[in-house]
C-alpha cells in the first residue's frame, strides 16, 4: 500500500533542523559554569572569548551538509560537559525501544528531526493491517506484493500449514513487524527518489571498494571529476530522515515481539519463505549454507549459530532487512569485502539484535553496524562479546545513521581505522557500550595505514571520530564531516589508538568520545584525546575514576588546530597526563584547546614537548586568520597536583602570550592551578 501523500508533507514538515537541547543538568560531576568562570576571571579571561563563530567558518569552506552539532561545539566549547546528563539520556538503553531516543538524538545532530512514539502508537499503521485467522499470512503476501510479485497458491497453502498452529499473539507480532518492514521498504524508496536507481549503486560500489591513497588520507574513492560532483550530490540529495522513520518503527515492533518471547520456553515452530524481498527464515535451525544474500527476516528462537550474513541490504532491491537472534553463543563472521554483511544499511536499513550470549562479530569491512546511505543498528544485549573488523565497521556512518549497542559484558573492539564511532560526509556514527570492563583498539602496531604525520603509526579515525573529505589540494572539492561518538557507560576500560583518534574532528567533522565512570586508560599518539584539524570539533569528556592519558606526540589532551576546538574535561579522580607538544589546553593557527581537570590529586609529565599546558600560537598578518585568535588553556581545578620543574606550580596561574603585532588579533595562552599547596 502507497503511503498517503499527506503523510510525507506532515513528516517533512517536523524534519527541519533543529538546535541541540539544553543540557539535562545543571552540573556534571566536578564541573560548573560558575567554577570555570571564576577560574577564566583570575586569568583576565572572558569566557563569551572562548569560541569559534560559525560565521568565521564559514570564510573558508560552506560546503554542505555541516552538522548543528559542529556549529553548536565550536561556539560554545566550554558549555560541553554540562550535556553529560543529555548523553546520559539519549544512551539510556534497556530494549529495542530504547534505540529510538538514541536514533532520534543522533537524527538532530545530522540536521534532521525524527522522534516516533512521542504522540501516538507509532505501530498503528502496521497493527491495523493485522486482522482475521491468517495475520501472517497475510503480512507475506504483502512482502510479495512491495517486491512487485504475487504469492502463488502452492506457496500460500504452505504458509497456512506452518502457522496453523502458532499461537495467534506469536502470529500477530510477526505479521505487525513484517507490515512495520515493509513501510520502511518505502520510506527508503522515497529517500532514494531524487538520482536515477544506476546512480546509487555506483556510488554504493565505489564507497565499497574504497581505501586510502598515497598520502594516508581518505580521499572521496572516484576517479573522474563528475564522479566526485556525483556522489557529493547523492549525499546532499538523500534525505536521513525517512529511512529513520522506518528504522524506529522497526524497533519497536522488536520490543513487541521480544515481550511476547518465553525464554524458558521458546517457541518451537519454523517458517521458510523466499519472498521478492529477500527469504523469511524462521525457527531454531536454519539452511545457512543455501544464503546467497542476508534473509529480509531472520528469527532464530535459540542455540549456538553461526551465519554467514545476516541483517544487511545489498543497494539493488532489498531495502530492508532485519536479523533477531533470542538465545545462545553465536557467530557473526564472514571475510566479505565488497558486498555487506552484518547490521548493515547500504542503501537502505540493517537492523540485527542479539538477545543473549557470548557472541562474536567479525569482518573486514563493510559491516557491524554501518551505513552507506541508509540506517544500520546493531544491538547486543547481554554477554561476553568481541567486535572485529579492519575498516569501516562498529558504528560507521557515511550519509545515513549507523548505532551500535553492547548493553553488558566485558568486551573487546578491535580496528584498524574509521570505526568505533565514526561519521563521515553527511553520518552520525555512535557506538554506545553501557557497561562492563571494555577494550577498545585502533591497531597501531601492524602499519596497514601509515600516517602522513609519522609513517610508524596507522590512521586511526576512531573512538569517536569525526572527518569530512578534504579536497582543496587534490581534487577541488571538500565536503564536510560528520559526528563521531564513543560512549562508555561504566567500567574500567582501555583504550588505545594511533593518529587521530579518542574524541577527534577532522575537516569539519565533530568527534565526540565520553566515559562516565571507571578507572581508565587512554594510550594515542598524535590528534588525539580532545583534539581537533581544519575547522572541527574533538572532544572526550571523562566522568570519574583515576585515569591515565597518554599521547607523547603532538596536538593531543585539548588541542585545536586551524580554526577547530579540541577539548579535554576531567571531571574527578586522581589521574595522570604524558604529553608532548601543543598539548594540555593549545590552540595553534586560530584554534582553541581546553583542558580542564576538575578535582583530584594529579601527575603532569610535559617534559616530552614544548608550548603545551595553556599555549597559544602566535598568527600571521597576512593569514586571515590573523583575524580570528587562537587560544589555550590549562584549567587545573583541584587537589595538590604534581608538575615537572619549570613555570607550572600549584595555587598558581602562568601566561604565554604570543608575541603579535599590531595587524594580529592577540591570542590568549594561560594556565591556572587551584586549590593546590605544595608542588615537586
Amino acid at each position: 500500500m502507497p503511503l498517503h501523500p499527506i503523510v510525507v508533507v506532515l513528516l517533512c514538515l517536523v524534519q527541519v533542523p533543529t538546535p541541540v537541547v539544553a543540557p539535562v543538568d545543571a552540573a556534571a560531576d566536578g564541573y560548573t559554569q560558575a567554577r570555570i568562570e571564576a577560574a577564566l576571571a583570575r586569568l583576565d579571561v572572558d569566557a563569551k572569548q572562548v569560541r569559534i563563530a560559525p560565521h568565521d567558518l564559514n570564510l573558508f569552506d560552506r560546503q554542505p551538509p555541516r552538522s548543528p552539532l559542529l556549529d553548536w561545539l565550536v561556539a560554545s566549547p566550554l558549555k560541553a560537559p554540562l550535556l553529560l546528563g543529555y548523553f546520559d539520556e539519549s544512551f539510556r538503553i534497556e530494549t529495542p525501544a530504547g534505540c529510538v531516543k538514541a536514533l532520534s538524538r543522533m537524527s538532530r545532530w545530522g540536521g534532521k528531526t525524527v522522534r516516533r512514539g512521542l504522540i501516538g502508537d507509532p505501530l498503528e499503521r502496521a497493527k491495523a493491517a493485522v486482522g482475521g485467522d491468517e495475520p501472517l499470512v497475510t503480512a507475506i503476501q504483502r512482502v510479495f506484493s512491495v517486491g512487485g510479485g504475487v504469492a502463488d497458491e502452492q506457496v500460500l497453502a504452505e504458509l497456512q500449514r506452518s502457522a496453523k498452529d502458532v499461537p495467534l499473539e506469536e502470529r500477530k507480532t510477526v505479521a505487525t513487524l513484517l507490515h512495520t518492514m515493509c513501510d520502511a521498504h518505502q520510506w527508503v524508496e522515497i529517500a532514494l527518489e531524487p538520482l536515477p536507481t544506476t546512480r546509487w549503486d555506483t556510488a554504493l560500489t565505489q564507497l565499497l571498494e574504497s581505501d586510502v591513497d598515497e598520502d594516508g588520507q581518505e580521499p572521496p574513492p572516484f576517479d573522474t571529476y563528475r564522479e566526485v560532483r556525483d556522489v557529493t550530490r547523492a549525499i546532499i540529495e538523500f534525505d536521513t530522515a525517512l529511512p529513520l522513520v522506518g528504522a524506529q518503527e522497526i524497533a519497536f515492533a522488536v520490543r513487541d515481539l521480544r515481550d511476547v518471547y518465553d525464554r524458558d520456553d521458546p517457541p518451537t515452530w519454523s517458517l521458510s519463505v523466499d519472498t521478492p524481498l529477500g527469504l523469511i527464515s524462521i525457527g531454531s535451525e536454519h539452511n545457512v549454507t543455501d544464503w546467497k544474500a542476508a534473509p529480509l527476516l531472520l528469527i532464530d528462537w535459540k542455540g549456538d549459530d553461526a551465519y554467514p550474513v545476516a541483517a544487511a541490504t545489498d543497494g539493488a532491491k532489498r531495502r530492508v532487512s532485519v536479523a533477531i537472534d533470542f538465545d545462545g553463543n553465536d557467530q557473526y563472521v564472514n571475510d566479505q569485502i565488497t558486498t555487506g554483511n552484518f547490521a548493515a544499511g547500504h542503501c537502505g536499513i540493517g537492523m540485527l539484535f542479539d538477545f543473549a550470549g557470548d557472541d562474536e562479530y567479525a569482518v573486514p569491512r563493510n559491516g557491524l553496524s554501518q551505513a552507506l546511505f541508509g540506517v544500520s543498528v546493531l544491538f547486543d544485549a547481554a554477554g561476553t562479546d568481541r567486535y572485529a573488523a579492519v575498516e569501516k565497521a562498529q558504528g560507521f556512518a557515511f550519509a545515513g545513521t549507523a548505532l551500535l549497542v553492547d548493553i553488558e559484558g566485558n568486551d573487546t573492539y578491535d580496528i584498524y581505522k574509521d570505526g568505533q564511532g565514526n561519521g563521515q560526509p553527511g553520518g552520525v556514527g555512535v557506538l554506545a557500550d553501557l557497561a562492563g570492563d571494555d577494550v577498545y583498539t585502533a591497531n597501531d602496531t601492524d602499519i596497514r595505514f601509515p600516517s602522513p604525520q609519522s609513517a610508524k603509526h596507522n590512521v586511526s579515525m576512531a573512538q569517536g571520530a569525526g572527518h569530512g573529505w578534504r579536497g582543496d589540494y587534490r581534487q577541488g572539492l571538500s565536503v564536510p564531516g560528520g559526528v563521531g561518538v564513543l560512549y562508555d557507560g561504566g567500567g574500567n576500560d582501555a583504550y588505545t589508538c594511533g593518529i587521530f583518534g579518542q574524541g577527534v574532528g577532522y575537516w569539519f567533522g565533530s568527534g565526540i568520545l565520553i566515559d562516565r565512570h571507571g578507572n581508565d586508560s587512554y594510550t594515542g599518539q598524535w590528534y588525539a584525546q580532545g583534539a581537533s584539524a581544519h575547522f572541527a570539533a574533538g572532544l572526550l569528556i571523562e566522568g570519574d575514576g583515576d585515569d591515565r592519558y597518554d599521547a607523547q606526540m603532538n596536538m593531543a589532551q585539548g588541542a585545536g588546530h586551524d580554526v577547530g576546538v579540541g577539548l579535554l574535561a576531567d571531571l574527578a579522580g586522581n589521574d595522570e597526563y604524558i604529553a608532548g607538544t601543543l598539548s594540555l589546553g593549545a590552540g595553534n593557527s586560530s584554534g582553541i584547546g581546553v583542558f580542564i581537570d576538575c578535582v583530584g590529586s594529579d601527575r603532569y609529565d610535559n617534559t616530552r614537548g614544548t608550548n603545551n599546558m595553556g599555549y597559544a600560537t602566535p598568527n600571521h598578518a597576512s593569514s586571515i586568520r590573523s583575524a580570528i585568535p587562537g587560544i589555550g588553556l590549562f584549567l587545573e581545578l583541584g587537589g595538590v597536583d604534581t608538575y615537572p620543574p619549570g613555570r607550572m606550580k600549584n595555587d598558581d596561574t602562568w601566561s604565554s602570550e604570543p608575541g603579535e603585532g599590531a595587524t594580529v588579533v592577540p591570542g590568549i595562552g594561560r594556565g591556572i592551578d587551584l586549590n593546590g599547596t605544595t608542588s615537586e
